[in-house]
């Protein structure tokens, strides 16, 4: 039952992390360039 919360708030932790992310437009921006770039690499 333990096991079970402590996974739950690593999850709650994330999600509240990810959001904090999401907040700074640059790290989003910096973020979505670089997939593109790989992405843009990878395909002919």
């Amino acid at each position: 039952m333990q096991k079970h919360s402590r996974k739950r708030d690593k999850r709650q932790w994330l999600l509240l992390h990810l959001k904090r992310v999401m907040r700074q437009r640059w790290f989003f921006k910096l973020v979505i360039t670089v997939v593109w770039k790989i992405y843009d690499h990878f395909t002919p």
